[in-house]
C-alpha cells in the first residue's frame, strides 16, 4: 500500500467517522451520572394531597452523551406529572409498580461530557398523607435514581391551621412563615445508594370530642343494697385541654377536684337489687389545642423554677427518686446542660434510646390480664416496659434532676366509638421554666407537642398511684366502665372548582388546520367525575371532535386536549364549549366557555414556505454533495488498487 492508498482510507475514516459521530450515544452506568444540586419541596395542599416539585442539575462525566434521564418517584398514585427543562415540557412514560412510580424522560437534547443539564419534576398525589382523627402523618421517600450528589436541598410545607409534632430526617429545622410552617435542611456529599425517608407527624391546631363514660355496677348478689354510694374520676385539667361537663345521669351528690387537680364526683343510689345495674353515665366535651413550638431561648435554668412546684420533684412508689442508680444517671445526663429544656431533652433522648417497647407485655394487657407495674428502677434495669413503665422512668429521672414532672393517663383516639382495652395510654407533663408545662410521649417519641389524639383523662402530680372508683355498701357485686369518643371536629370537605378554557394557536388562516388546545383545570381538591366536553362551532367552521372525555380530573389537576378546525371562509369565529362533570355526592354540574378567534385569508405563498423550501434544497444539496464526494473518493482508490 503506497502513500496514497493510506491517504485515501484515512480520508474515507474521517468523513465516516464524522457522519457517525451523532449517533454515538453512551450506555450509562451508575458512576457516570452527578448530580450537582437536587432540591425536593414538598407542599401540603390539603389533608390528602401533596404537591411534590424536584429540581435538577447534573452532568454527565464520560465520553459520548446522554439523551434520557430516568427517576422513581415514591408515589403507585402520582397524577398530574409535569416534566421540563429550561425550554419546556419534555416528553417521557411512567410505569407504576407497588408504591412507585418510574419515569423515562427523553431530554430532547445531548448531554455531553462536561456540561451540566438542568431538570424540573412535578407530580401531585394522594397516597403519602395518612389521617387518624387530627392525626396526619406524611412519610415518603425522596426519589431513587442512583445517582451521587454534591447537595440536596429538603423542604416541606405545611398550612399554619396545623401544628409540627415530629419529623425526620433531623436536619431539617422549623421555620415559620406567614402562611406556612417550613420544614427545611441540607445535605452534602450524598451517595448514590442514598435516599431519605421524609416522615412528618403534624396535627389539627385543635380537635374536639365528645366524651362518654358509662359505669355499670351489677349486684350479683341474692341481697339489695341500700345506700351505694360511689366515687368516680370525671376529668382531668390539662395543660392543652379544655373540659365542659354537659351532663351526668343521675346528677351527682357533690364533686371537688383532688390535690392533682382531677374533677371527681359522688353518687348515691338509694337501693340496687339483687340482679340490678346501677347505671352512671358521664357525657362532656373536650378541646384539645397544640401548644406553641417550644424554642431554646424560652428556657430557663433550675433556678428559676417556682418554689410551688418543688413539690413534683418528690419521690413515690413508682417514682424512685431517691434509687442511686436513678440520682446518678440523672445527674450523668443532665451535668453538661446549661438550661432545664437541655436537661430534659438529654433525659427523653436517653429514655427513647434504651428503653424498647414490651409488645409481650401489652399483649398480656388487651387479653384482659392483670399485669405488674415496674415502676422507673425495674424498667431500667429490664430496659423495656409498656407506656406506664417508659413514662414511669423518664418522670423520675426528671424529677431527680429536680426538674417538676407530673404523669398523665388517658384514652388515644383511633376511631369513633367504644374504647379498646389497649387504647388507654400514659405520658408526661414537665416544666420548663420561660415556657410553661411542656408535653412529652416517650413512648409514642413526641416531644413538645401531642398528636390531638392524646385525651387526658387523669393526672397523677402528687402520687403514682391513681384513685380510681371507690364504692361502699356494695360488696356482691361486679362493675365495668365503657368509654365513648366521637370525634366533632369538623371534618375536611372535598370539593371539586373545574375551569374550561380553550385557545386557538398556529397559523389562523382559511384552508389551514386551526389547532385548538382544550384545557380542564380542576382548582378544587375534590374530584370532577367523568368529565365530558361537547363542541360546536361557528357556522362554516367544523371540527374534527364533538366530544371529549376527560375522565375524572382530580384535585389539583390539569387535563388538556386538542381539536383541528378548517374553514374556507376568513372572519370571525368562535367555538362553545360545554363541559359536564359529576361532584363526590352524584350531583351533575354543568359550565360552558365561548373561544373567539379571527381566521384571516391565507396568501398564495408566504415567507415561511419559502424559507423551508429553501433550506430543504440546501440540506438536499449537501447529502448529494456528500455522497458524489464519497463516490469519487471511492472510484480513485479503486483506480489507484487496479494500477490504472
Amino acid at each position: 500500500m503506497n502513500g496514497v492508498d493510506r491517504k485515501i482510507i484515512i480520508l474515507i475514516l474521517i468523513v465516516l467517522a464524522l457522519a457517525l459521530s451523532v449517533s454515538i450515544r453512551a450506555v450509562a452506568a451508575d458512576g457516570d451520572f452527578k448530580v450537582l444540586v437536587y432540591n425536593e419541596t414538598v407542599t401540603v395542599l390539603d389533608d390528602r394531597t401533596v404537591m411534590v416539585s424536584l429540581d435538577y442539575n447534573f452532568s454527565w462525566n464520560q465520553d459520548g452523551y446522554i439523551s434520557d434521564w430516568s427517576i422513581n418517584i415514591p408515589s403507585g398514585d402520582a397524577y398530574g406529572i409535569v416534566v421540563e427543562n429550561d425550554n419546556g415540557p419534555l416528553p417521557f412514560t411512567s410505569t407504576v409498580s407497588g408504591n412507585w412510580t418510574s419515569l423515562d424522560i427523553d431530554l430532547m437534547q445531548d448531554v455531553h461530557a462536561g456540561r451540566t443539564y438542568s431538570l424540573k419534576v412535578s407530580y401531585l398525589s394522594q397516597d403519602i398523607i395518612q389521617s387518624i382523627g387530627p392525626e396526619r402523618d406524611l412519610s415518603m421517600w425522596t426519589v431513587s435514581d442512583n445517582v451521587p450528589k454534591d447537595s440536596v436541598s429538603l423542604t416541606v410545607k405545611i398550612p399554619n391551621s396545623y401544628g409540627v409534632v415530629s419529623w425526620d430526617p433531623q436536619f431539617m429545622t422549623e421555620i415559620n412563615d406567614a402562611n406556612d410552617t417550613v420544614l427545611h435542611g441540607q445535605a452534602a456529599n450524598v451517595s448514590a445508594d442514598t435516599n431519605f425517608l421524609i416522615n412528618v407527624k403534624y396535627a389539627m391546631t385543635e380537635a374536639r370530642y365528645d366524651i362518654v363514660y358509662q359505669y355499670l355496677f351489677n349486684n350479683t348478689g341474692s341481697s339489695t343494697y341500700f345506700g351505694s354510694e360511689f366515687e368516680l374520676p370525671i376529668y382531668t385539667q390539662s395543660v392543652d385541654q379544655e373540659n365542659t361537663l354537659y351532663s351526668s345521669i343521675p346528677a351527682p351528690v357533690s364533686t371537688w377536684n383532688d390535690s392533682s387537680d382531677n374533677l371527681r364526683a359522688n353518687y348515691t343510689f338509694a337501693q340496687i337489687g339483687s340482679g340490678e345495674i346501677a347505671n352512671i353515665t358521664v357525657d362532656y366535651q373536650t378541646e384539645i389545642t397544640l401548644p406553641s413550638t417550644i424554642h431554646p431561648s424560652s428556657s430557663g435554668t433550675l433556678s428559676d423554677i417556682p418554689s410551688s412546684y418543688l413539690g413534683y420533684t418528690s419521690a413515690d412508689k413508682y417514682w424512685e427518686v431517691n434509687d442511686p442508680t436513678i440520682a446518678s444517671l440523672a445527674q450523668n445526663l443532665t451535668r453538661n446542660e446549661q438550661t432545664v429544656l437541655g436537661m430534659v431533652k438529654s433525659i427523653y433522648n436517653f429514655t427513647t434510646t434504651n428503653i424498647s417497647y414490651d409488645y409481650a407485655k401489652y399483649d398480656l394487657i388487651i387479653s384482659g390480664f392483670s399485669v405488674e407495674r415496674y415502676g422507673a428502677v425495674k424498667t431500667l434495669s429490664l430496659g423495656t416496659g409498656v407506656c406506664e413503665d417508659i413514662t414511669d422512668l423518664f418522670v423520675t429521672l426528671c424529677r431527680a434532676a429536680g426538674i417538676p414532672a407530673i404523669e398523665i393517663t388517658g384514652p388515644i383516639y383511633s376511631q369513633d366509638g367504644l374504647v379498646g382495652i389497649g387504647e388507654t395510654h400514659a405520658w408526661a407533663n414537665v416544666y420548663v421554666p420561660g415556657y410553661g408545662w411542656l408535653e412529652v410521649d416517650p413512648t409514642w417519641k413526641e416531644f413538645g407537642s401531642l398528636d390531638g389524639r392524646h385525651i387526658a383523662e387523669s393526672t397523677f402530680s402528687n402520687s403514682s398511684e391513681p384513685r380510681w372508683i371507690i364504692f361502699e355498701n356494695f360488696w356482691s357485686g361486679t362493675y365495668e366502665v365503657l368509654t365513648y369518643i366521637t370525634m366533632v371536629t369538623s371534618s375536611s370537605s372535598y370539593l371539586a372548582n373545574p375551569s374550561i378554557t380553550a385557545v386557538a394557536v398556529g397559523d389562523l388562516q382559511t384552508g389551514t388546520p386551526i389547532d385548538l388546545k382544550v384545557m380542564v383545570s380542576n382548582f378544587g381538591n375534590g374530584t370532577a367525575y367523568s368529565a365530558n366536553v361537547t363542541v360546536s362551532g361557528s357556522a362554516n367552521l367544523t371540527v374534527s371532535n364533538t366530544s371529549i372525555s376527560f375522565g375524572n380530573v382530580r384535585g389539583y389537576d390539569r387535563e388538556t386536549a386538542s381539536l383541528v378546525a378548517n374553514t374556507e371562509t376568513a372572519g370571525n369565529y368562535s367555538v362553545v364549549l360545554n363541559l359536564k362533570y359529576l361532584t363526590d355526592t352524584g350531583q351533575t354540574v354543568n359550565q360552558s366557555y365561548i373561544c373567539h378567534f379571527l381566521v384571516t385569508k391565507k396568501p398564495a405563498f408566504t415567507l415561511d414556505e419559502l424559507a423551508s423550501s429553501v433550506n430543504d434544497m440546501i440540506w438536499m444539496g449537501l447529502g448529494v454533495g456528500f455522497l458524489v464526494a464519497l463516490v469519487a473518493i471511492l472510484a480513485v482508490w479503486r483506480t489507484k488498487r487496479s494500477g490504472f
